[in-house]
């Protein structure tokens, strides 16, 4: 399942040494210098995109409550993208423009205690590339319709059809914004990851 989906991953290599550069490529990203230069810059602007668009949601919700658990899921992933790569793929932007055009929610009553629901932006392709591919890995797993036989199959084909429809959307989105980012920020960690992508055809 994880080779049909990330096929250059280090969970599904043999401890040889492409394994072991692996490992020394990713111990940077522990690094104090990387978490304080690299990773804590970029997870405080992602986070404070989310803080903008709360405050224009309550803006607009006139007191009453409102749903964050869409918020807050599609932040986190834009937070791992964001320090992996230097770019996020701009879908909490996408909902504050959304949301900043409306001069008000529409009828919303003091009275009312439903909660008050928020027209939602359509997500950059990058966002929804990845979203796909990580939903992929579900399907065979929960297909019981499937033979024992097959099921195998459906772990492994799924995945790495989704893996080939996403990553040349994610090659072109995200890998040209992130390699000039890194270089920036002095570190190889972007470049190598880059260089895996591009192997994939």
């Amino acid at each position: 399942m994880f080779a049909a989906t990330v096929p250059h991953a280090q969970t599904v290599m043999p401890t040889n040494d492409q394994w072991r550069d692996n490992r020394r490529l990713m111990a940077d990203t522990m690094s104090p210098q990387f978490l304080q230069n690299v990773a804590a810059p970029q997870e405080h602007a992602v986070f404070a995109s989310l803080l903008g668009l709360w405050r224009t949601k309550c803006n607009l919700a006139q007191d009453h409550a409102f749903e964050v658990s869409s918020d807050i899921d599609e932040v986190l992933l834009d937070a791992i993208i964001a320090v992996a790569f230097g770019t996020s793929t701009g879908v909490t932007q996408a909902q504050q423009k959304l949301l900043s055009s409306l001069p008000k929610l529409g009828e919303l009553s003091a009275a009312d205690s439903a909660p008050a629901i928020f027209p939602t932006a359509v997500r950059p392709p990058t966002y929804e590339a990845i979203t796909r591919l990580a939903a992929s890995t579900e399907i065979g797993l929960k297909v019981r319709s499937v033979p024992p036989a097959n099921s195998r199959a459906m772990l492994t084909s799924v995945p790495s059809f989704a893996f080939r429809c996403s990553t040349p959307q994610i090659r072109s989105e995200v890998l040209p914004k992130a390699t000039p980012s890194r270089q920036a920020q002095g570190s190889s960690y972007n470049r190598e990851t880059a260089d895996s992508m591009e192997e994939v055809q």
